[in-house]
C-alpha cells in the first residue's frame, strides 16, 4: 500500500505522467512534487496559472533545472500533484550523501531531490 509519491520536478513531464497514472489507481494517495529551490519552475507555473520562465541558478540538480515546464505536461500535472516543494542545495547535497554512505549509490542532485 502506497500513501505518498515523491516525484523530482524539472519540466513537469514526469511528475504529470506519475501523478495521472498514480490518481487513476488510487485517487487518494498524495503525490508531491520536488524541485530545486534555484530552479522553482513549477512552483512559478502554479503561482501564474501557466508555465512561466524563471531565472536559474546552477544547482547540484542540474537535471532538473529547467526554465520553463512543458505547457502540455504543467495541465497534466496541475490536476493530479497535491503539492509541490522546493529543497535547498544543502538539502539536496546531504541527500547525494546518504544514498552514498547507507545504499552505496552514486546519484545526480536531481535523483535525490526526492529524499531531500
Amino acid at each position: 500500500e502506497v500513501d505518498v509519491v515523491v516525484v523530482p520536478v524539472g519540466g513537469a513531464g514526469l511528475i504529470a505522467g506519475v501523478s495521472c497514472s498514480v490518481k487513476t489507481l488510487k485517487p487518494d494517495c498524495k503525490v508531491i512534487g520536488v524541485e530545486p529551490e534555484f530552479c522553482s519552475s513549477y512552483i512559478a507555473a502554479l503561482r501564474a496559472g501557466k508555465p512561466t520562465p524563471v531565472d536559474v541558478t546552477p544547482t547540484l540538480a542540474d537535471g532538473l533545472a529547467v526554465p520553463t515546464v512543458g505547457s502540455n505536461a504543467f495541465e497534466v500535472a496541475r490536476h493530479f500533484v497535491d503539492e509541490c516543494v522546493s529543497t535547498t542545495e544543502k538539502e539536496i547535497s546531504l541527500a547525494v550523501l546518504r544514498l552514498i554512505e547507507q545504499e552505496k549509490m552514486v546519484v545526480e542532485g536531481g535523483g535525490a531531490a526526492g529524499l531531500a
